[in-house]
């Protein structure tokens, strides 16, 4: 077992090599623009390998086909949708379409899966909003899935043969991205395909231990992502339209941070959150809200302070 996923590694390394070159060549590459938060033409979609990998874990391993085929459709409309962009409404109907997939067979009651559905649907579109600087959503997803995998060990809740592969993916992904200079970018290919696996994790792990503490996983960036759309509102903002009012983009392009040092600040506090809630494991929903409390805490201070030094 061990000879096949080294062997399955090293032909992901050369795909992902091969991608970044004939991305190069046909000029697949993500612009600077005034939203960008990088300054040269790069290499987009690199996270192509996520959805490729998914495809090699069935192939290899097997698994629920149609959590599966869900991955691959949002992977392939987000993938043409990094090459030419498609309306926001056709990529809304098929993520519903993929994370129904996924959900198909979950046992949900129906007006749990609606539920979960729709938040499904959000996660996954959060997902990709976080991906705006380098590291950030490579290093992230490594930490997700090492300790989803760490949890798995202890209390199975789903086939650890997935989240090796994955972490595989995420890990060349991340060699070629956690860069001063980044070789390429996930685009919505990778982020979108990134959430999906991790929401599909969650989901499963929640319904087997009956827990939403388990949200506390995420909590770094949902708090992000929540919080900026609340504030976006207030400002009376499309929340549609791209921009760079996460705290992330806030702390790399008017905080003066490198957007490495932001990245690794984001994966070390989900880090400590991921290990808190393992300990407090039996009062998880408890655990869950404090750490919202105090992250949503932390969030309203450093806007404010990145604020008021952008307008002195």
């Amino acid at each position: 077992m061990i000879a096949v996923y080294i062997i399955l590694f090293a032909i992901l390394c050369v795909v992902e090599t091969a991608y970044i070159a004939l991305a190069r060549h046909h000029h697949i590459l993500s612009r600077p623009c005034g939203r960008s938060s990088h300054r040269y033409p790069t290499v987009t979609a690199g996270g192509v390998i996520l959805p490729l990998a998914l495809i090699a874990w069935w192939l290899l391993f097997g698994g629920p086909a149609l959590f599966v085929l869900g991955g691959l459709l949002l992977a392939g409309v987000s993938f043409y949708d990094d090459v030419h962009p498609l309306d926001f409404k056709l990529r809304l109907l098929v993520q519903f379409g993929a994370v129904a997939m996924a959900l198909a067979g979950a046992g949900l009651p129906v007006w749990l899966a609606v539920v979960t559905l729709v938040a499904g649907v959000g996660f996954v579109n959060i997902y990709n909003f976080m991906d705006g600087i380098n590291g950030m959503t490579g290093a992230y997803t490594l930490l997700l899935l090492a300790t989803l995998f760490a949890v798995n060990t202890e209390e199975p809740f789903i086939e650890a043969s997935l989240l090796i592969v994955m972490l595989m993916a995420v890990a060349i992904f991340t060699f070629f991205n956690f860069r001063r200079s980044a070789l390429c970018f996930a685009g919505d290919v990778g982020a979108v395909s990134a959430g999906f696996v991790i929401f599909y994790a969650l989901v499963c792990l929640m319904t087997a231990t009956d827990s939403i503490g388990w949200l506390a996983l995420v909590a770094v960036y949902g708090v992000d992502a929540v919080l900026t759309i609340l504030r976006r509102i207030r400002r009376k903002e499309n929340i549609f339209k791209a921009h760079r009012m996460h705290l992330y983009q806030l702390l790399s392009n008017e905080g003066g941070f490198s957007q490495l040092t932001v990245a690794t600040s984001y994966v070390a506090v989900q880090a400590v959150v991921n290990v808190g809630l393992i300990i407090c494991q039996p009062y998880a929903v408890a655990y869950l809200a404090g750490v919202t409390g105090v992250l949503s805490a932390a969030w309203v201070l450093l806007v404010r302070r990145v604020d008021c030094s952008s307008a002195s």
